[in-house]
């Protein structure tokens, strides 16, 4: 659609026009063009100009003269004089025709231009340039997913809006300058099969916009908070946000929602920023820039996208900044077909013994021994990067076996460290934005300092230590815990924080190594090869029962924000035996697991199980696994929400504890102890659903109550077409 400003331009040309013709029509019937006023626009002295080249000979005498100058008269013939006039009526004609053809030329150029209501992509958004509306429209029925005025109520306040279109200087197409120099730039942008608009404010100081736009229709998927993907009346309010920052978003750090009906919203910039969602009753998103520190150079950069359909959208979002695909994110999935282990408890020293006799026991009952995370206490202070002295020397034992270790790393460095001393004499930390001094961090049962791992030379040396690491035991990841920064923080990139830069920092430097990393949490690594920790924890729901966390929300928001590849894990704390197994059946469908070590397993007729589902992940799972890696990048997950392949059945939008590994396979995991049955929802299909074990048959689009899910047996539904 024409924004007020296009809209203006152009009429403001037909007008023009219509002022040329009107001058042509008036000379040629003998009356002298109208005095030029003193106040007219540049504009109009455009157009007067072109009047006075276009006087015919007939209005000559009525132009003033120099007395001096002889008048010369010439007589016509009237032959020739007929000639004339009909050459003036051809001319005429040829004009009228020539603007016409103009008038048309401009309608279709602008409905082709990016802004023309008739483009395909960007035919449902619009904008308002005089008073900053924003609206996104489906394409359904001319239903609105989103509308909203950028810049809020800063702009109802008598005398703050002091902008000025005209003094930017930007290749945006709309670009307006506040005082003080805060700039707002507005572009449409074709990505993908999708239209966008990127908005972004900068050079914040004294103008402190708030950006709210309406959620109208559908659902919103992203950013719901712990447990819960669907943003959809699930309030959430932030004073302060960071990118990155580990506050109530799980292992999530992106924000990014994605509408049922192919709208997305992208925050690009890794600033600061305050948040409010659906913090009424109405379904409204609020986000405006939080300057910080004595420089206050906050910006505010997002993108809001829309496309003919959920998928798509999503495919194009993908490509946007760091989610675009370098075919780099290629994980070596093969260690992981092998279970993992985790083994002893964190606050022991590691206990040697206790390792080689449990890797006996894997022996003695036909298991592999894969890879063992070692989560005792290896270091006497955290962040030495070294094995404490008490358990170096019996180390060769753990070597010299046929196992491969996961050894987690720290990224806090205890003030007790001999690091700490190293690491405040050459700055590897990170800084207090305000003091430019170290900041201090309490991190879990310590407190010290985060390693600044965007500087190189903090790099180099973490890199250094990391090696001397893995030639000690055979190390075959790293795990990275969860790294902890604020809104107060700067590193790197002369004092302006980055959180990005944190992270692949780390990356980078286990990367060195040639080993697969394990993380926590992550922050715009799409590109690099991570496995991403999620864990499952126990607690007791509203009817007293024991059970597990849905792990899927984060999941299916892991997969939108570019991480295909997922480990999960589940707690030790109150794990009975049917719990693990009901953990067991969902988890054999992702891309590598970790067992705890307890002899849990071993007893109550657990391992049987543990041997079943070792035997399904090398025949099936694995299998599939590979066949999908070629295709497998930051816009396409492995574990996926219903809707990825049936969103024209509405009904599956509304559904975050079921999942489909791959197009066929459907699984509906059973989450409390003593539950044996639960209600599955089948989306429609051109086919049908089979159910295994049993191979009993249902129809797609409907709701089966009550269906028995034992204990006994992994349970999924495979999509058949028998039409």
């Amino acid at each position: 659609m024409e924004s007020s400003n296009e809209s203006a331009e152009i009429n403001g040309g037909e007008k023009e026009s219509d002022k040329l013709l009107t001058s042509q029509s008036s000379t040629q019937n003998g009356q002298s063009p109208a005095a030029k006023s003193p106040k007219q626009s540049p504009q109009n002295l455009g157009v007067q100009k072109k009047e006075n080249l276009t006087v015919s000979s007939a209005s000559h005498s009525s132009l003033s003269r120099p007395s001096d100058v002889p008048t010369l008269r010439v007589t016509e013939d009237p032959a020739d004089s007929e000639k004339t006039s009909i050459k003036r009526r051809i001319l005429k004609v040829a004009v009228t025709i020539m603007f016409l053809v103009m008038a048309v030329g401009v309608i279709v150029i602008w409905s082709l231009h990016d802004g023309g209501k008739e483009n395909k992509q960007a035919k449902f958004i619009f904008f308002h340039a005089n008073d900053l509306y924003l609206k996104i429209d489906t394409g359904h029925e001319d239903q609105t997913s989103l509308a909203g005025s950028i810049g809020g109520d800063l702009f109802v306040v008598p005398g703050s809006d002091e902008r000025g279109i005209d003094k930017c200087k930007s290749d945006a197409k709309w670009c307006f300058t506040w005082k003080e120099k805060t700039v707002l730039t507005v572009d449409y942008v074709k990505r993908e099969s999708m239209g966008c608009m990127d908005i972004s404010w900068q050079n914040i100081t004294s103008i402190f916009p708030t950006d709210c736009y309406e959620l109208k229709m559908g659902y919103w998927f992203g950013m719901g908070g712990k447990e819960k993907w669907i943003a959809n009346n699930n309030p959430l309010t932030e004073d302060y946000y960071l990118p990155g920052y580990d506050k109530q978003h799980g292992n999530v750090y992106e924000f990014y929602l994605l509408s049922s009906y192919g709208t997305s919203f992208y925050i690009v910039s890794e600033d600061p920023f305050r948040l409010r969602l659906n913090e009424s009753d109405d379904t409204k998103l609020c986000i405006s820039p939080v300057p910080v520190g004595p420089r206050m150079h906050t910006s505010l950069e997002y993108s809001i996208c829309q496309g003919d359909s959920i998928q798509n959208t999503h495919t194009g979002a993908s490509m946007m900044s760091h989610r675009q695909s370098t075919g780099s994110n290629k994980v070596n999935i093969t260690p992981y077909e092998r279970f993992s282990w985790s083994v002893g408890n964190v606050d022991e020293l590691l206990n040697v013994t206790k390792v080689t006799d449990f890797m006996e026991k894997l022996k003695k009952r036909g298991f592999q021994c894969g890879e063992i995370e070692i989560d005792y206490k290896w270091e006497t202070f955290e962040g030495d990067f070294e094995f404490d002295s008490n358990i170096k020397n019996t180390l060769n034992t753990l070597k010299n076996h046929d196992c491969q270790f996961i050894l987690p790393i720290s990224p806090v460095v205890s003030y007790m460290s001999k690091m700490f001393d190293y690491g405040v004499q050459n700055e590897l930390f990170v800084k207090d934005m305000y003091q430019n001094t170290l900041r201090l961090y309490s991190y879990g049962d310590i407190q010290g300092a985060l390693l600044d791992m965007s500087a190189e030379n903090t790099r180099d040396i973490i890199k250094e230590k990391l090696k001397n690491l893995a030639n000690i035991i055979n190390i075959s990841s790293f795990k990275l815990k969860k790294v902890p920064v604020s809104v107060h923080t700067s590193a790197g990139d002369g004092g302006r924080f980055s959180v990005s830069g944190i992270f692949r920092g780390w990356i980078n430097a286990i990367e060195s190594l040639g080993k697969i990393h394990i993380l926590e949490n992550v922050y715009r690594a799409q590109d690099k090869s991570v496995l991403i920790e999620v864990g499952s924890s126990i607690s007791l729901n509203t009817n007293n029962q024991s059970c597990l966390s849905n792990p899927f929300p984060t999941v299916f928001t892991l997969g939108i924000d570019g991480y295909p590849y997922l480990l999960s894990t589940v707690s030790k704390n109150n794990l009975t035996s049917d719990l693990f197994i009901r953990w067991l059946q969902y988890s054999a469908f992702f891309t590598g697991l970790t067992l705890p070590s307890d002899t849990l397993f071993m007893r109550n007729g657990t391992r049987p199980f543990v041997t079943k589902v070792k035997k399904f992940r090398d025949g099936f799972v694995s299998q599939i696994i590979r066949s999908l890696q070629p295709d497998v990048s930051p816009s396409q997950p492995i574990l996926l929400p219903l809707w990825w392949h049936y969103s024209s059945d509405k009904k599956v939008f509304g559904i975050e504890d079921q999942f489909l590994f791959n197009e066929t396979i459907l699984i509906a995991p059973v989450f409390c102890a003593g539950q044996t049955t639960r209600d599955i929802y089948l989306p429609a299909i051109d086919g049908i659903w089979s159910h295994q074990p049993t191979g009993k048959n249902y129809n797609g689009n409907k709701w089966i109550r009550n269906f028995n899910v034992g204990l006994d047996e992994i349970h999924y539904f495979k999509a058949k077409n028998v039409y």
